[in-house]
C-alpha cells in the first residue's frame, strides 16, 4: 500500500469481504519519545486516531495483525479495541528487521492454519507467537478484550542488550 486512498480502498474492500484478519505491513511513525503514532506508507502517512476511525468500521469479529515497528508501543490497539468489536491486535513491541518480521509472520500463519484452518483464539495465538518470537529474538504484544476491558500480554524472549 504506498498512499492513504490505497489504504482507503483496501480497508473497504476487506470491510466488504469474509475475510476474518487483516494484516498491514508499513513503517511506524515515531515521535521524539520513540512512540508509533502512526503508520508510514510509500508517500503518505496516516495518525494513529485517524487509522483507528478508518478501521473501527470493518473490524467486527475480526483480528488485525500489525507488521509495523514499534506498534505494540502505541495507542493504536487500544483505541481500537474500545472502539470496535475488533477480536484482537497483535504487534511487535521493538523495531523489527524485515528479514525478522518475514520468518516470524510466514511460522505464524503456517502453524496456526495447521492447527485450525478456520478459527483463532487468543490462547493458540499467544502460544503460537511464543513459539515463532523465539525464532526471530523479538516481542510481539497481543491486545484483547477481557471482562469488558482492553488487556494486553507481551510475548517473546527478553532480548540481549545491543552492544
Amino acid at each position: 500500500i504506498r498512499t492513504l486512498q490505497e489504504l482507503c480502498a483496501v480497508v473497504a474492500e476487506f470491510g466488504e469481504s469474509q475475510h476474518r484478519y487483516l494484516h498491514l505491513s508499513c513503517h511506524g511513525g515515531v515521535n521524539s519519545d520513540n512512540e508509533m503514532v502512526g503508520l508510514v506508507l510509500t508517500t503518505d502517512r496516516i495518525s494513529n486516531d485517524d487509522l483507528v476511525k478508518l478501521l473501527a468500521p470493518h473490524m467486527a469479529g475480526r483480528r488485525l495483525f500489525l507488521s509495523s515497528c514499534l506498534a505494540a508501543r502505541s495507542t493504536l490497539a487500544t483505541k481500537l479495541l474500545e472502539r470496535s468489536d475488533c477480536l484482537s491486535v497483535l504487534a511487535p513491541v521493538g523495531s523489527i528487521n524485515f528479514d525478522d518480521a518475514a520468518v516470524f509472520w510466514t511460522a505464524f500463519y503456517h502453524l496456526m492454519f495447521k492447527k485450525r484452518a478456520h478459527a483463532m483464539s487468543n490462547a493458540e495465538i499467544e502460544a503460537t507467537v511464543e513459539i515463532c518470537a523465539a525464532l526471530v529474538n523479538e516481542r510481539f504484544r497481543l491486545f484483547f478484550r477481557k471482562n469488558g476491558k482492553v488487556k494486553n500480554v507481551t510475548i517473546g524472549p527478553l532480548k540481549k542488550p545491543k552492544k
